[in-house]
């Protein structure tokens, strides 16, 4: 969800207001606007499952060899719309401990108002099997996370004048702001898979940090939950030794975190080496009301040990064209300990994402 600009908050009507009743109904102003900027707070791609560590922790070292990976979505075409998300990762599995450590970090940009984020996250995994069928992947993560707000950017109303234009220059206002908070975070959760299917579920935000940048004012960040799962058909008769992998996997991904939830379905075909996918994206928790719907297309590479995806959001319900959402992924596998491996075909731990 974008942020809303906190503009023409109010004018000032009434000459005869103190400057505490002034200052009180900024800060109630600045409050709302937090508010809604917490309930939006995490960022949501559409290619989650190109963001794996960053869908759940535990897929961290899920691909059973060195990956590195980024992604990159752009919301709206001007300063009015435009909201950037990034991220980029990094992870390892050492087969010889079934463990796997990894590096994520994420970046989120409002150009309307100013607002940025910042985290960088450490996830841990370990892996074991329950039969020479299932294996389970529990993990936990640490992060810390420093973000802030351009107050230069917002109209108070000693910046207009008795005709309602903007007289320049800065506001007096004694705001009782911080214009940059950080914090500390934890995170966890489970994959569990087979050849053919994964499941998973994850909570961030589970510390649910006071992110309030009114001094002595309270917005807490509510914990993520989020559930997701896939399932891979092969199309045609499928050995080890054919050329081309022909498979589609269904898979989905809901999320619910504050007043907010939100499930994805769709399905990912791979005829080797290209990728095409659709999904719906918003359908809503049966108990709340749906804030954002959109159909995504997806297109993509994926040979060897690289993959690169594209997604297009087309926004069903929003009262203004934002110009589309646009998300590029790239992952790259390899194995630091052999160059001339191919970790793709190697004999090692195998989640079936679709990438």
């Amino acid at each position: 969800m974008n942020s809303c600009g906190l503009v023409n908050l109010y004018y000032d009507y009434n000459t005869k207001l103190t400057n505490k009743m002034r200052e009180n109904l900024l800060l109630a102003a600045l409050l709302f606007f937090l508010a809604m900027q917490v309930e939006g707070q995490d960022i949501r791609f559409t290619q989650y499952y190109q963001a794996p560590i960053y869908l759940n922790p535990a897929f961290t070292g899920a691909s059973g060899a060195a990956r590195l990976g980024t992604n990159y979505r752009k919301q709206g075409t001007n300063d009015e719309s435009e909201y950037e998300s990034f991220s980029a990762f990094g992870d390892y599995y050492i087969k010889d401990l079934y463990l796997s450590g990894g590096l994520l970090f994420t970046s989120d940009k409002d150009q309307y108002s100013g607002f940025s984020s910042q985290s960088i996250a450490v996830p841990i995994s370990y892996n074991f099997s329950i039969n020479k069928e299932i294996t389970v992947k529990p993990a936990l993560q640490g992060s810390y996370t420093r973000q802030g707000i351009d107050f230069s950017r917002f109209l108070f109303s000693d910046q207009i004048d008795a005709n309602g234009n903007m007289t320049g220059g800065g506001s007096a206002e004694p705001l009782a702001v911080d214009d940059q908070i950080s914090f500390f975070d934890v995170g966890a959760g489970v994959v569990v898979f087979g050849e053919r299917w994964w499941a998973g579920y994850a909570m961030h935000n589970m510390l649910q940090n006071n992110v309030s940048y009114v001094q002595g004012g309270e917005a807490i960040l509510p914990i993520r939950y989020s559930a997701h799962a896939g399932y891979t058909f092969f199309l045609g008769k499928h050995t080890r030794k054919t050329r081309m992998k022909k498979t589609i996997m269904p898979t989905f991904n809901y999320v619910s975190q504050g007043g907010f939830s939100q499930l994805d379905a769709g399905a990912i075909l791979q005829l080797e080496p290209i990728l095409l996918g659709a999904f719906y994206r918003g359908i809503p928790n049966p108990l709340t009301e749906g804030e954002y719907s959109a159909v995504s297309w997806v297109v993509g590479i994926s040979k060897f040990d690289l993959s690169i995806g594209y997604s297009f959001d087309m926004p069903l319900n929003t009262p203004t064209d934002p110009g589309g959402i646009h998300e590029i992924s790239l992952t790259f596998l390899f194995d630091p300990t052999d160059p001339n491996a191919t970790p793709r075909s190697a004999k090692r731990l195998r989640c079936p994402l679709p990438y």
